[in-house]
């Protein structure tokens, strides 16, 4: 729940008045706290950051990292780093889901062509899966060229036969 917005009344409250609804916005405000406005939510007695990112956020992880963090410094390295793994995560997560759909969309091509998919073939990437079915469409390819080849070499061996049998008998 990094980027997405907390439900009303439970954003951040700083002790300059400013809201934060969301982890992007909690940071750019940590970063511009004088210090006695830093201190004011976290020192030796409590941390109000480490408390709202545990339950506001649900993000328990960061919120005990944060506890054990005293600096502004810190603290904000240790926010820039969650910000930038949730990005990185939802970046690796479209590219598995496009993965996923481009393998899907193999399948049913490959499923409408054959009506049934080797349980070997659904485990596979989709370059893979690509590629068998290009192999599949070379072989049926090929089978149509020899049945060609096969019905014109048996015209021309009739038509041969029946002019050799004409000519000859």
């Amino acid at each position: 729940m990094l980027g997405k917005n907390v439900a009303q009344g439970h954003e951040f409250i700083f002790c300059n008045n400013e809201k934060a609804h969301n982890l992007d916005e909690f940071k750019k405000i940590v970063e511009n706290l004088e210090e006695n406005e830093f201190q004011h939510h976290v020192n030796d007695e409590r941390n109000d950051f480490a408390n709202w990112i545990t339950w506001a956020l649900g993000n328990e992880t960061l919120g005990n990292e944060v506890n054990e963090l005293k600096t502004k410094e810190e603290i904000i390295e240790s926010l820039n780093n969650a910000i930038q793994k949730k990005k990185q995560d939802k970046i690796k997560e479209k590219t598995e889901d496009n993965e996923q759909k481009q393998k899907e969309e193999l399948i049913k091509e490959k499923d409408n062509s054959e009506k049934e998919i080797k349980p070997e073939i659904k485990n596979k990437p989709a370059k893979v899966i690509k590629n068998l079915i290009n192999k599949e469409k070379e072989k049926t390819k090929a089978k149509e060229f020899l049945i060609i080849e096969f019905v014109i070499g048996l015209i021309a061996g009739l038509v041969i036969g029946i002019i050799l049998g004409i000519f000859v008998f």
